[in-house]
């Protein structure tokens, strides 16, 4: 047995105890095993098994227990042992594994195991299953990376990237369901700053009337104009309140069957509110809604002369 550097002496003569890997688990030959000699760069081993065993030499060119990040749903279905945790390798042997953690995997979310590839290969025992190779790269990779791989001998049959993923769910059905729900509350908004402004000037005549009265009696003309304008913003708020209230509850009882999951194995979708664009809409809205109702106000105080009293209240 030789490296780069010359002949390495693996064992004496006479040690027992290798590791077998011909079996699905890979298990010890305890004293099964014995190196009987270690002439001209050559190891002789004899291997005692019985009929209900079978054993193999295996280079000890990785890990015993192959390092892995599982998927969190390891063992959860029964099919394998966390205590004694086994995945199926490249080859489709079983591989003893040692779990690094656990968690949500690229891609394969909550069922998959992620390890070094290179160890994964040397842990193979006979010619692997056609491998379906995927490479991630961040936004930093040089542009030279495609040729690169192409140049190794890997054919790109494929690119994906985060932004082509988005483009194509923002022109899904559920991205479009989503637009209109956001069309609709644009529309709702301008109708409740219209319908706000409106209402000052279809009953300016009739408020006219009754503050020119106050302001006969001595009422300072700032207070008319706070009045009126506290009157509109009590509701205007009201029909905000209740509009985001009643608008929350629609959208937690239509946005689950909307949004439906890729499948099982993903983290858990969140249907609640991203409260900090809609409380950033909430103050939009209020602050639009009193400036409506301060220049309604206005309007109506401007036009509360004390002529009015000498017509005819229509």
């Amino acid at each position: 047995v030789t490296d780069s550097t010359g002949s390495v002496d693996l064992t004496s003569v006479g040690q027992s105890g290798w590791r077998s890997g011909a079996t699905s688990l890979a298990n010890r030959v305890d004293g099964g095993a014995t190196v009987t000699s270690l002439a001209d760069q050559q190891v002789t081993v004899d291997i005692e098994v019985t009929d209900a065993q079978d054993a193999a030499i295996e280079v000890a060119d990785h890990p015993l227990l192959l390092p892995v990040f599982q998927g969190s749903n390891f063992g959860q279905d029964g099919s394998a042992s966390v205590s004694d945790p086994v995945v199926a390798g490249l080859d489709g042997r079983f591989i003893p594994v040692q779990l690094a953690a656990t968690g949500i995997l690229p891609q394969l979310l909550r069922s998959g195991s992620l390890s070094d590839l290179q160890l994964s290969l040397l842990a193979m025992g006979t010619a692997p299953n056609p491998l379906d190779y995927q490479v991630w790269l961040s936004s930093t990779a040089p542009g030279s990376t495609v040729a690169a791989l192409q140049k190794a001998g890997l054919d790109v049959l494929a690119t994906q990237s985060v932004e082509g993923r988005t483009a194509e769910l923002d022109r899904s059905g559920t991205a479009l369901a989503l637009r209109l729900f956001l069309l609709a509350a644009l529309v709702a908004l301008v109708l409740g700053a219209g319908t706000l402004l409106a209402n000052a000037y279809v009953v300016i005549r009739r408020r006219a009337y009754e503050l020119a009265a106050l302001r006969a009696l001595g009422a300072p003309r700032a207070v008319l104009v706070r009045a009126a304008r506290r009157e509109q913003v009590v509701l205007a708020l009201t029909g905000v309140v209740l509009g985001a209230a009643s608008g929350l509850g629609a959208a937690a009882v239509a946005l689950p069957p909307l949004i439906t999951a890729s499948g099982n194995d993903g983290p858990p979708l969140w249907f609640g509110p991203a409260w900090a664009p809609v409380l950033g809409l909430l103050v939009v809205v209020v602050v639009l809604l009193v400036v409506v109702s301060d220049i309604g106000a206005r309007r109506t105080v401007r036009r509360a002369l004390p002529e009015l009293l000498r017509q005819v209240q229509e």
